[in-house]
């Protein structure tokens, strides 16, 4: 019995981004890379696991898990004062939208035949770099769903 697909599908998410066309030169790890950080960047946050178990008994029982990976997207233009950050903050979380609607199994389904990801909110803000410009960056929520026995 698996104790969670969290951390297989967080490790392939990254993979996944880090592969798209879309998403050329943006760093995509699964931790804020801190002062190291590039001007765009795609890393992952804190995940919420819930279990749902539809049989009561002793022992390891099949259960439905549920969990939520927050995803940060950060587009950052220190000399631009327009709309251009917030424009290519977007894009990344298109990409992030085209990768689980063409798989929302993100080529998981072998592994773990139940598993389904969608994104279930967003929430994108401006952010004023020193000395000047700005950026953006964007929160997105992705709920995984899978049946484990």
């Amino acid at each position: 019995m698996t104790t969670s697909t969290a951390p297989t599908v967080r490790a392939t998410l990254i993979a996944a981004l880090g592969a798209r066309p879309g998403l050329d030169g943006v760093t995509v790890t699964h931790f804020w890379q801190g002062d190291a950080d590039t001007q765009e960047a795609i890393y992952l946050g804190n995940t919420t696991l819930e279990n749902e178990y539809p049989v009561i008994r002793s022992g390891r029982k099949p259960r439905e898990e549920t969990y939520r990976i927050q995803l940060h997207i950060r587009s950052l233009k220190p000399t631009d004062w327009g709309p251009t950050a917030e424009v290519r903050a977007f894009e990344m979380i298109a990409e992030v939208e085209d990768l689980i609607a063409e798989d929302p199994a993100i080529g998981l389904s072998g592994t773990f035949p139940t598993l389904r990801l969608l994104i279930t909110d967003a929430t994108v803000e401006p952010v004023l770099l020193d000395p000047g410009g700005i950026g953006a960056q964007a929160t997105l929520t992705i709920e995984a769903r899978n049946r484990l026995s």
